[in-house]
């Protein structure tokens, strides 16, 4: 999606500075989409690995901001933060303790770099993680 349309066109020399500036916000805006679209496409691998697991997002999908996913914390006995963090850790990922609420929750992050692929390599762990309770 291209938010400024970039035509080429003679700028006379007094308005150089401006086309300059109109390719500086072409990129800015380019660069953002780019970002929210890797956020959601990652969200929606996370959101289905939920799913699968059979475990719950503290925020209703639809109300969802698709930047930072509670979950909660599976009812299993066996089930420990720590020992899921220090395996995702082990891996290369960092998750995060809940503290939005009362609820026992961990906290995974969809915004920064992180690629769709990252998070589906994630998701794996997650999932051998929870196959394990």
């Amino acid at each position: 999606m291209n938010f400024l349309r970039l035509r080429p066109q003679k700028i006379p020399d007094k308005w150089a500075p401006y086309g300059v500036c109109r390719v500086k916000i072409a990129l800015k805006a380019d660069f953002f989409y780019q970002t929210a679209r890797s956020a959601t496409n990652s969200w929606d691998i996370l959101v289905k690995a939920v799913k699968k697991l059979g475990l719950t997002m503290l925020v209703p999908e639809e109300a969802q901001s698709k930047l930072i996913t509670a979950i909660i914390d599976p009812a299993s006995p066996k089930y420990s933060f720590d020992a899921l963090h220090d395996l995702s850790r082990r891996h290369g990922f960092t998750i995060y303790p809940g503290k939005l609420s009362d609820a026992n929750t961990f906290r995974i992050a969809n915004i920064g770099n992180i690629q769709p692929e990252e998070m589906a390599a994630f998701t794996a762990i997650l999932e051998t993680y929870i196959k394990s309770l």
